[in-house]
Order: structure tokens, then C-alpha cells, then sequence
């Protein structure tokens, strides 16, 4: 499993009417949930939270130009933590 993070407000409304949502291909995801969390306190984001996603960072992602996350090269189920 890797993560992600979602404005909370959309993430659950849209998990509480599909439970089988996917993020979808190009989307960020960090390998930890401790990269997560430094990044939304770095970031001073609020109002999102961190979910798991059903992948594997090295098959399932490529890396950015930036280095702080990697984007998802396929479709992947979003889990609630």
C-alpha cells in the first residue's frame, strides 16, 4: 500500500456514495504515510487527510521532476485509513 491525500470534505462524500472509488492514473502518492504527513505540514494544508491507495511504489508509480511524491501510471482503489 502507498498514500495519498485528498481534501477530506470530497474524498469522504464521494467514498461514502462509491467504496470502490479509484484515484486515477497521474495521481500523487507518497510512499509513507510519514512522507505524507511531512509534506501537509510542510505545505501548512488543511482540511485534507491521508488515504491508503492499493498499489506498489515501484510498479505502479514514476517519479516527478520535484521528488517530493511520485503520480500513479494506472487507475488504483482508494482506501479509507
Amino acid at each position: 500500500m502507498i498514500y495519498t491525500v485528498g481534501k477530506t470534505s470530497i474524498y469522504e462524500k464521494s467514498l461514502d456514495s462509491n467504496p470502490k472509488l479509484d484515484k486515477l492514473k497521474g495521481g500523487s502518492v507518497w510512499k509513507t504515510i510519514n512522507d505524507v504527513e511531512k509534506y501537509l505540514e510542510e505545505s501548512n494544508a488543511k482540511g485534507y487527510s491521508i488515504y491508503g491507495i492499493e498499489a506498489d511504489w515501484n510498479k505502479d508509480t514514476y517519479k516527478e521532476d520535484h521528488g517530493f511524491f511520485r503520480s500513479l501510471n494506472r487507475d488504483a482503489r482508494i482506501i479509507r485509513l
